[in-house]
């Protein structure tokens, strides 16, 4: 009998997000949240509340603050943990956590990926 993995859980602490572009320009806001999950496994998924942007540049770059907790469950050996920033489906950026990164106890900023790029 071949045995599973063993499954952990992953403590996550979603401080905020930075250098994103304002969604709606004519209003100039963005209602953001960030959905993070295990790549591949959708039901891990858990996600921020929206926020509205607090500030903005003429250049259209906002910041928030979101200090969100969470914790992945079924993470194995191996799993890449996945962020994706929205505005409602308008996705301002995305990035990923390594399993190493993961496994290393990451603490530290993860800049978000404009779509794209």
């Amino acid at each position: 009998d071949t045995k599973p993995p063993p499954t952990h859980r992953v403590k996550v602490l979603i401080i905020g997000a930075r250098g994103l572009r304002v969604a709606d320009v004519a209003k100039r806001k963005s209602d953001v949240k960030v959905d993070v999950q295990i790549a591949g496994k959708p039901n891990t998924r858990a996600s921020t509340p929206v926020v509205t942007a607090k500030a903005w540049t003429a250049e259209g770059i906002v910041g928030l603050d979101f200090e969100f907790e969470t914790e992945l469950r079924e993470y194995v050996a191996g799993d890449v943990v996945e962020f994706v920033v929205k505005d409602g489906y308008t996705i301002l950026g995305r990035n990923t956590l390594t399993d190493e990164q993961v496994e290393d106890g990451f603490v530290g900023g993860v800049d978000p990926t404009p779509p794209g790029h």
